[in-house]
Parts: C-alpha cells; structure tokens; sequence
C-alpha cells in the first residue's frame, strides 16, 4: 500500500525514504552477480515488489554504474525481466510512465504487455500494418524500421489511447476469423482501464496545483530534481 507522505510527520517520511533506498540498495545487489556483471535473467517477482519511485531510483542507480545503455530504438532489455525498469523512463510523461509500471505489475509478464505498447503506438504512427496482436510477414522478417527512443518519448499518451480504443472498438464490429473475440474485447477493456488510471493521475496533478495557486504556495513539482 501507498502512503501519502504530505501526511505524515517529516520524521516518519524520513524512516519511510531510508527504507526505501534500502530496499533498492537490496535489489541492486541482488541482479548485480559476483562478477559485477548484470545477470542474465532479472527476478521480475522483486521487482513487483517495488514502487514506481524505488524501480526509478534502481534504474538510475544502474545506469549510473554502466549496467543499463540504450540502443538506437530505446530498448534496454539487455537482461530477460527488465522491462519494470525500462518503462520507467519510456516516454516524457511521467504519469503515462506511471500508470503502465503500475499496470504491468498486476501481469504475469510484464514484458510482453510492453510489447504490446509499443506495437500498438508503432501501429497508431502508422510505423507496423496491424495492432497487436498480428504482425505483417515483412515486420516478422524484420522488414521495417522500429521507433526510435526518442519518438517513444515524444508520444502524445492523450491521442495514442482514444486512437487505440477507436481501433479496438472498431476491430469488434467486424472481427477477422483468426482473432479470439474475447481475447480482443479484453484488450480492449484492458486500454479503457489504463485511459482511467491515467486520466485519474492528470487530474490529481492538476487538482494539486490549483489547489497551490489558491494558497498562492510554492509549487513542489518545480523543484523536483
């Protein structure tokens, strides 16, 4: 369970982040072998177990010791179960960065429900044919270009779920024969959920610095390092 830490007192928020740095502390040690080396195959279950604050704190501490670089199209999946802390940084804005760490945690593999991301944004730039769960011959033969990381970070998150949804609602009026309409209606559920979580981040965002303007206070989020 999250604590709302603007509620407690600054003692307790202070037990509450060394705890927290200690258990990134734990993580780091434990998917960095004797050798130094990442290892090859992360334990998402740990992972799972972090909240999206701590996974970012553990993917900086990562990079910052060499163990995390990017290729030209973004992917760091350099070790099997990393998908947790790749999503961290995904795109530019946070709350959509949030809602999908959150979203991916409730899956058995997070990893392929951000594949599915991914394709479906490739899909919506007009980058792949067909939304995921198909994929054309020339994309399985590696025929086309994949975004770049940074064209995953300029995504207009807004734009890219009421596209999404119109694409699966239309998918369901008139469904192809090799796709499982139950598998498809749960897609698409799955995205109007995310819509919901991620609209429900941007509003209490906002709700907060309204609320900071009436009491003509410091805005917080500016001085986020």
């Amino acid at each position: 369970m999250e604590i709302n830490t603007t509620q407690v007192s600054p003692t307790y928020q202070s037990e509450l982040k060394s705890e927290s740095s200690a258990k990134v502390n734990d993580v780091f040690e434990n998917i960095i072998n004797e050798e130094g080396n990442l290892n090859v195959f992360i334990d998402e279950s740990e992972l799972k177990d972090l909240s999206y604050e701590e996974a970012k704190k553990l993917r900086e501490k990562l990079e910052e010791n060499g163990y995390l670089e990017e290729s030209k199209n973004g992917d760091q999946r350099i070790s099997f179960g990393s998908s947790l802390l790749q999503v961290t940084n995904f795109s530019n804005d946070d709350d959509f960065n949030k809602t999908l760490f959150e979203t991916m945690k409730t899956k058995e593999y997070p990893g392929l429900y951000f594949d599915e991301i991914k394709h479906n944004i490739e899909y919506e730039a007009g980058n792949r044919q067909f939304p995921y769960p198909t994929i054309s011959l020339d994309e399985a033969q590696g025929n086309y270009t994949p975004f770049s990381n940074d064209d995953y970070k300029n995504l207009d998150v807004e734009e890219f779920l009421e596209n999404i949804i119109e694409t699966y609602t239309e998918m369901l009026l008139n469904l192809p024969s090799y796709l499982d309409r139950e598998e498809t209606e749960e897609t698409l559920n799955n995205y109007k959920e995310l819509q919901k979580d991620y609209q429900e981040k941007q509003d209490e965002k906002k709700a907060l610095l309204e609320n900071l303007t009436k009491n003509n206070k410091e805005n917080p989020l500016l001085n986020i390092e």
